[in-house]
């Protein structure tokens, strides 16, 4: 055989092991992803009413949705999906915006702009989307401060927990909870909020 056919079926054979390689890490061969929302959440988790003057602060956050990926044959990474949370009242038909993040280190992908990424090499890993309480204050008035109203005693008026969640891939959709519509509630993952 002549030194360049040899060197042809040597790339030959390179390409083709780099096309499997490409096509299995492609396939869902040994990779499983798990969703699941908590069936509800605790009002005093998601808001809490503060006199004013009192300090800014939050508990650590309250797990609403968990993503666990189980992989067994090549490693690869995840993107988790981008998301929107909106506290809802039903009744007055008023919505307010919540604070959540993923509970795992950011990191970006080799492989595109996220920045959320989960990176499994064998086994099983999960990210749980935490959302943390949102502080209102009660003005106080003056004659007032020498015994001021508990934070227990003010009703707040949330009912339910909207998620939305937008895979990367599939463009960006910014929910504003501030002009949200019944009819972006099927776009939802609802959790009722209990008292």
């Amino acid at each position: 055989m002549k030194k360049n056919s040899k060197n042809l079926i040597a790339a030959g054979v390179c390409i083709l092991i780099i096309a499997i390689i490409a096509a299995l890490s492609a396939s869902n061969i040994g990779w499983k992803v798990e969703k699941k929302a908590v069936s509800s959440v605790k009002l005093s988790d998601v808001m809490v009413t503060k006199l004013e003057g009192e300090p800014y602060g939050t508990g650590p956050g309250v797990q609403i949705y968990t993503i666990t990926i189980t992989n067994t044959f090549i490693p690869r990474q995840y993107e988790l999906p981008y998301f929107s949370i909106c506290l809802y009242n039903t009744e007055l038909k008023k919505s307010s915006i919540a604070d959540a993040r993923w509970d795992i280190k950011e990191q970006s992908s080799q492989f595109g702009d996220g920045q959320n990424t989960l990176e499994v090499i064998k086994g099983t890993k999960s990210a749980n989307l935490l959302v943390f309480q949102g502080i209102r204050y009660k003005p106080v008035p003056a004659a007032e401060r020498a015994e001021p109203v508990k934070a227990s005693q003010i009703e707040e008026v949330y009912d339910k927990l909207l998620l939305f969640l937008q895979e990367k891939g599939k463009g960006y959709m910014y929910r504003d909870c501030y002009t949200l519509q019944e009819s972006d509630f099927k776009d939802a993952v609802i959790i009722p909020i209990l008292k």
